[in-house]
């Protein structure tokens, strides 16, 4: 017996693979907006002197205090609503580094380095990452 087709599961499932693929890129979708959205505050930045080293270092200084609150306090319902909120506000930092970086001529090879510990530092821990779970 094959394997069934992708015709067969959507007629037989109703499964619907353009709203998966929808699903899973819609915040790709939403970031050259959210670039053009955040281009004027980055230019306001840039203007008073504000890096995108700056920004990338607020951002792991954020994602670091709000992980060890959630660690400190994770019995506390009320604390896990900074993760969305937190999220949120670091996707909107990483646009404002990156426009800064690339729209103002501020590349640099620290912020890579930066960019890159900032991946790591802010990466969830996953079941292959934290055999104990």
């Amino acid at each position: 017996m094959g394997l069934p087709s992708l015709m067969t599961l959507s007629s037989e499932h109703h499964f619907r693979p353009r709203a998966a693929f929808l699903g899973a890129t819609s915040l790709n979708l939403l970031k050259p907006l959210l670039k053009r959205a955040i281009r004027p505050l980055a230019a306001g930045l840039a203007g008073v002197g504000i890096t995108a080293n700056k920004v990338t270092i607020i951002s792991l200084v954020g994602s670091i205090i709000v992980g060890f609150l959630l660690s400190v306090h994770a019995d506390w319902g009320a604390v896990w609503g900074l993760l969305p909120i937190w999220m949120l506000v670091r996707m909107a930092l990483a646009t404002i580094d990156g426009t800064l970086a690339i729209d103002f001529g501020q590349k640099s090879r620290l912020g890579g380095i930066l960019n890159e510990v900032g991946d790591i530092i802010c990466a969830p821990l996953g079941p292959q990452d934290n055999p104990g779970r």
